[in-house]
This record gives structure tokens, sequence and C-alpha cells, in this order.
């Protein structure tokens, strides 16, 4: 399999794709659940665009080292370590109520888009290479370290819905 257009599908269940070293690209436009590892060391898989899904299982993405773009607009679940070893994305659009430490390390993350967000935790983009991020007005918190070490981010708008900003949070 290179290409993946499933028109109709749902759900992807665990370990579907595993190890689908030949897998490019994905198209599952109304798929609403990935589930653990199911795309698990897909290598080449360079583009993920999940419009409508909610909720993505542990290891789902890991170790798709090609990985370059993830747009979850209304994903309100990332499993852990979902993107573990995905070092080479640049863009993510995100739509989760809740970041933890799952983009961490990320070199070459360049744009977040962030939507529904209510917290980012704990070193959710430490050391990564962000340089424009916008803080939605949904979110209330921003946990420590959570932009540590972002030495490329140049812009960033906090709303005054921010209550709590953690220690370090844009050392």
């Amino acid at each position: 399999v290179v290409n993946l257009s499933l028109e109709n599908c749902k759900t992807i269940y665990n370990e579907t794709l595993y190890q689908c070293s030949n897998l490019t690209t994905i198209s599952l436009p109304v798929c609403e659940y990935v589930g653990n590892s199911a795309f698990q060391d897909c290598t080449s898989l360079t583009s993920i665009n999940l419009p409508i899904c909610t909720s993505i299982g542990s290891r789902a993405f890991y170790n798709c080292s090609s990985l370059s773009y993830v747009s979850l607009p209304i994903c309100t679940s990332i499993g852990d370590r979902a993107f573990f070893r995905c070092g080479n994305i640049q863009t993510m659009v995100l739509g989760v109520y809740s970041l933890s430490n799952e983009f961490s390390g990320r070199s070459l993350l360049k744009e977040v888009y962030l939507s529904n967000c209510s917290y980012v935790g704990r070193e959710a983009f430490y050391n990564c290479s962000l340089t424009n991020i916008v803080i939605p007005n949904s979110v209330t918190s921003i946990g420590e370290g959570a932009f540590y070490n972002c030495d490329s981010l140049t812009t960033i708008e906090l709303p005054n819905s921010i209550t709590n900003i953690g220690y370090s949070a844009f050392y």
C-alpha cells in the first residue's frame, strides 16, 4: 500500500497498517478514531489530514520518521507517544483540549495552530524550532517549561484568558 484513501472509513483499528513502510499518504475524511500503533513504523508517511478524527491511540504514528505535516483540527484525545520519533514534523494543526510533552524535542517543528485547547502542558514544545504560535482564548494555563528552549520563537500571542504561566515556560 502506497496511498490510502478510504472515503467512508470511520475507524482504523490497532496495528491496521503497522510497519507499512511504503505508505506515503493517508486520506480518511470521515475517520473518527485511529487505534493504538495503527500506523506505527510507516516510515515513508509524509502527511496526515484527519478533519473529523476525535481520538488518536497510543503510538498511532510512532516512528513515522518522514512525517512533516499533521492536521487534527477537532481531535480531543492524543494517546501516549502517538507521535514519538516523528522528528521531521514541521507543521501541526491541533484541536486537543490538553497538550502534554508529546511534541517536545521536535527540532523541525516550526508552526503550531491550536484550537479548543485549554491547557498547554509541561514541556509541551520543549526544545522545538517554533517561530510563531497563536494561543487561543480557550487556553487558561501554560505549564512549566512549555516553550523552554524554543530559541526561534519570535512571536507569541497570549490571550487574556490565561490565569497561570508555569516556571520557565518561555525560558
